[in-house]
């Protein structure tokens, strides 16, 4: 059985991806096929240790493209940016003819096929109307409850008994004041709370309310699109005119 690869881009600088890598591997571990390999990569230069505005998104776009070229060449199946604001995803579908996915659409897919409307915790206040950007191009703006935030940026997520206190009350406004019928982590950053929010929850309410996770969601649908052989389309994603730099 031949080994299918994926690469996980991490659109941080080493130094600060590092203290991710092994909690997305414990994230990944549960949805990953015995067919399917994941190795990580993070970024030479760039914001650190969080993309949280549109301007660290953009400063960061040029390095996650070359990564992806890089990527594609060296003979990978897929690509995960793994962030769940999707910094740079649809310029990569443009750049590479493997399939490409970030942390948002996936996400919403999954909540999308058990819920009618859901809400979105994010971190911090900044990246809510990012995260409503992404809603709009996503044409799912109608099946999104509310979008909160945690009040806890990224380099403050390690303080998992904060985070998850955080995460409850949230999802409790988002159930009980806006409608939210499923809750989705809004930041791959998010480790080692799931399980914790998604029984907490449905213990509340005495019902099951589902809980998204972005990077099992992430993995788990571009499996799915490296085993049907789906890649952009070039009638949606042309490819570039333009001479890339040499570096590329």
């Amino acid at each position: 059985m031949k080994q299918k690869r994926i690469m996980v881009i991490v659109p941080i600088t080493e130094q600060s991806a590092q203290a991710f890598i092994p909690g997305f591997e414990q994230e990944i571990a549960p949805v990953l096929s015995a067919d399917f390999s994941v190795e990580y990569v993070a970024l030479e230069a760039g914001t650190t240790p969080f993309i949280q505005t549109r301007t660290a998104e953009l400063w960061n776009s040029q390095q996650i493209l070359l990564k992806a070229v890089q990527a594609e060449k060296a003979g990978y199946d897929g690509i995960f940016v793994n962030c769940f604001g999707e910094p740079a995803v649809e310029s990569l579908k443009e750049s590479v003819s493997i399939p490409v996915v970030g942390g948002f659409a996936p996400a919403v897919m999954n909540a999308m096929m058990v819920a009618h409307r859901f809400s979105i915790i994010t971190v911090v206040e900044s990246v809510v109307p990012m995260l409503g950007d992404l809603a709009r191009q996503l044409d799912v703006a109608n099946h999104v409850a509310s979008i909160r935030h945690a009040n806890l940026p990224v380099n403050q997520l390690h303080d998992t008994e904060k985070l998850k206190q955080s995460l409850l009350e949230q999802s409790s406004i988002a159930i009980e004041q806006q409608g939210a019928q499923a809750i989705i982590l809004g930041c791959t950053g998010m480790l080692e709370v799931h399980d914790y929010l998604s029984h907490a929850l449905s213990s509340k309410y005495q019902r099951y309310i589902p809980v998204v996770g972005p990077v099992g969601s992430a993995i788990g649908v571009l499996q799915n699109l490296i085993n049907n052989q789906l890649k952009p389309s070039r009638l949606a994603y042309g490819e570039p005119t333009e001479v890339m730099p040499l570096y590329l």
